[in-house]
C-alpha cells in the first residue's frame, strides 16, 4: 500500500499541481486580456467547478503530508486495523480519483470562459442571476462593444429585453423601480456606444439601449430613477454629437404616449395585455395613474427641449419639435395649446419649492 503511494498517487497529484497552477494564472490573465473585467475573473475563482478543484487538491496534498507523518497504530481493531493503519492513503486515492475528473471539469470551464459566445449563455442560464453576475455580465457586454462581436452582442441585446420583460410581468399599474445594476449597466453600455466609430449599417446603430426602458405594453409606471437614467443617457448622446439617437428616441416616446399612454376616463373600456380577454374597466386609481404618468412623462420632454436649447442644438430642436408619425400632425409631446402652455408657465414662475427647484432637482443640466 505504501508502495503504491509513493509510485501513483504522488506522482499523479504533482503533476496536476504542476499543470493546474500554471493553467489558472494563465487563464485569469487571459480573461484580464480580453474582456478587461475584475468580477469575470472573481467569478471564474467563484465557480463551483474551480471550488471543488482547488478543495480536492488542498485535501488531497494534505493527505499525502500526513501519511508520511503519521504516528503509527498501536490498538487492534480487528478487521477494520489494516484500513485504519492505511486510512490516509486510501482517501488520498480516492480524492487523487476526484481530482483527476475535477480537472476535466476545470477544462470545460475554461473553455467556456474563453468563447464569448458560450460565456454569455453560462452568465444568464440560471432564473435567478445574482447582482454580481449581473455585473459582470455588462462587462461582458461593454468588451463585445469594443470588439464588435456582432453574434455575442444580438444574444446581449435580446438578454437585456427579455430581462426588463420580464421584471415588468406582473406589475401592472404600479411604479417600476429596476435593480441599480440595470441603470448602471445601462449608463456604461450607452457610453461605449457613444464612444464607437460610426457605421452605415450596424446592431450598435438606433437607441434600443433606452428605448428598452420604455414600457409600451406591460402597464407599468416609469420611477423617476428611470427618467433619470434616460436623462443620463440622453446627455451622453448630445455630448457625443449622437444627435440621430435623440431623434430615434424621440420617435420612440412619441409613439408611446400617443398609442400606449393614451388618456381615458372613468368606467372607460380600455385595451390591456395582462387580461384573457384583452380588455379592462378603467377605475379611478387607473385614471390617476395614468393622468399623473402623462404629467410626469411630458415634463421629461418639456426639459429635454430645454436642455437641446441650452446647448444651443438649434437644428435637433427644430427637428423634434415638428416631429410627428400622425396626420394631420399631431405633437403630443409639446404643449399644444395656449391652455396647457399658459398653466405651466405659470406653474414655473411660482414660489412653491416643489415647483422652482423641480426641473433642477429631477433633470439638471449638466455643465451649468
Amino acid at each position: 500500500m505504501d508502495i503504491f503511494s509513493k509510485e501513483i498517487i504522488i506522482p499523479i497529484t504533482a503533476a496536476i499541481l504542476g499543470i493546474a497552477v500554471p493553467l489558472l494564472i494563465g487563464v485569469i490573465q487571459r480573461i484580464d486580456d480580453k474582456y478587461e473585467s475584475t468580477r469575470l475573473i472573481q467569478l471564474f475563482m467563484n465557480e463551483r467547478s474551480t471550488k471543488h478543484f482547488l478543495g480536492l487538491l488542498a485535501i488531497t496534498i494534505f493527505l499525502l503530508f500526513y501519511q508520511l507523518v503519521a504516528p503509527p497504530n498501536y490498538f487492534d481493531f480487528g478487521v477494520l486495523t489494516k484500513c485504519i493503519d492505511y486510512s490516509a492513503i486510501i482517501l488520498a486515492t480516492i480524492f487523487c480519483v476526484l481530482l483527476t475528473f475535477s480537472i476535466f471539469m476545470i477544462f470545460r470551464l475554461i473553455y467556456i470562459y474563453n468563447v464569448p459566445e458560450k460565456l454569455q449563455k453560462h452568465l444568464i442560464k440560471r432564473n435567478d442571476i445574482p447582482r454580481n453576475t449581473r455585473k459582470a455580465w455588462f462587462e461582458l457586454f461593454i468588451a463585445m462593444l469594443k470588439q464588435n462581436n456582432v453574434d455575442v452582442l444580438r444574444d446581449c441585446f435580446q438578454e437585456l429585453y427579455n430581462w426588463t420583460m420580464s421584471l415588468r410581468e406582473g406589475r401592472q399599474w404600479t411604479v417600476m423601480e429596476y435593480p441599480p445594476e440595470l441603470y448602471e449597466g445601462i449608463i456604461s453600455i450607452n457610453e461605449q456606444l457613444c464612444m464607437q466609430q460610426k457605421e452605415a449599417v450596424s446592431i450598435k446603430n438606433g437607441n434600443d439601449i433606452v428605448n428598452v426602458m420604455l414600457d409600451g405594453v406591460q402597464f407599468t409606471i416609469m420611477h423617476q430613477n428611470t427618467y433619470r437614467t434616460i436623462w443620463t443617457c440622453l446627455n451622453q448622446q448630445l455630448f457625443y454629437k449622437r444627435s440621430e439617437w435623440i431623434i430615434k428616441y424621440w420617435n420612440a416616446a412619441n409613439s408611446l404616449l400617443l398609442l400606449h399612454l393614451a388618456d381615458f376616463q372613468l368606467n372607460e373600456r380600455i385595451y390591456v395585455s395582462y387580461t384573457p380577454s384583452g380588455q379592462a374597466v378603467a377605475d379611478s386609481k387607473m385614471v390617476e395613474l395614468r393622468q399623473k404618468e402623462r404629467k410626469e412623462f411630458k415634463e421629461f420632454h418639456i426639459a429635454l427641449g430645454g436642455l437641446l436649447l441650452f446647448r444651443k442644438e438649434h437644428e435637433l430642436l427644430n427637428q423634434i419639435l415638428y416631429y410627428t408619425n400622425s396626420q394631420p400632425p399631431h405633437y403630443v409631446l409639446i404643449p399644444g395649446s395656449l391652455a396647457e402652455i399658459i398653466p405651466l408657465y405659470m406653474n414655473l414662475l411660482s414660489f412653491s419649492p416643489d415647483s422652482m427647484y423641480k426641473y433642477e432637482q429631477k433633470y439638471p443640466f449638466f455643465g451649468l
